[in-house]
């Protein structure tokens, strides 16, 4: 098990280095050692890996073949097909999915696991509104996640996404900022807040930004 672990996170480092093919021959070898004796953490790691190196079909090939084993699968096989599904974007069996788990009976966790599901999905949808230009949709999408969870780090970089597309990176930036505030480290916020900076001619803070980025994923070619 601790191999197979090994062997995904190996995947995934050469992936991000742009050796996909050897990504996925890798996967491919891991899967066929694992046969049946795969696991439940081990479907999740190895077809998170899947879409990591983006090969989404075989993501969510995997994920069918093994909720099928079981003619009534927990609800735990059920949260974890789920978050494959919110990973590849198949947007309508996920918001079935979704549907099918609001009334199971769940531990904590699991209920956890649920609502944060269910906030990314919503999110989701309020990026694809705002990418489709109906902003004001997208914030009626997102606002009882807002309204909800109002500290909530996705929730408040889907905002930040919509005053950058209102033309508002002031507001954006701030946003950014208070992610960054809890977690200094978060990649994909360090890059977002240059772009904010870089837009408003804030350059010196944009510089700060990207090298902060390239310190976390120095084998990154471009953070922005």
């Amino acid at each position: 098990t601790r191999r197979s672990s090994d062997l995904t996170q190996q995947a995934q480092a050469l992936a991000r280095q742009g050796q996909g093919a050897a990504a996925r021959n890798l996967l491919a070898q891991t899967e066929a050692a694992l046969g049946s004796d795969m696991t439940v953490e081990l479907w999740r790691q190895l077809a998170g890996a899947y879409v990591d190196i983006g090969d989404t079909p075989r993501a969510l090939a995997i994920s069918r073949e093994l909720l099928a084993r079981s003619p009534d699968p927990g609800v735990g096989d059920r949260l974890v097909y789920a978050s494959i599904l919110l990973k590849t974007r198949q947007d309508v069996e996920l918001s079935a999915v979704l549907q099918q788990l609001q009334d199971a009976h769940m531990t904590r966790a699991q209920r956890a696991d649920y609502g944060s599901l269910r906030i990314a999905f919503t999110l989701h949808q309020a990026d694809a509104l705002r990418e489709a230009g109906n902003l004001e949709a997208a914030y009626n999408a997102m606002a009882p996640v807002l309204a909800e969870r109002p500290d909530d780090p996705q929730a408040l970089a889907a905002r930040a996404r919509l005053y950058s597309a209102a033309h508002d990176e002031q507001q954006a930036l701030l946003l950014y900022q208070r992610i960054l505030q809890r977690d200094p480290t978060d990649i994909d916020t360090l890059i977002a807040a240059a772009a904010s900076a870089s837009a408003l001619r804030a350059n010196a803070d944009a510089d700060n930004y990207v090298q902060a980025a390239l310190k976390q994923a120095p084998d990154r070619k471009s953070v922005v």
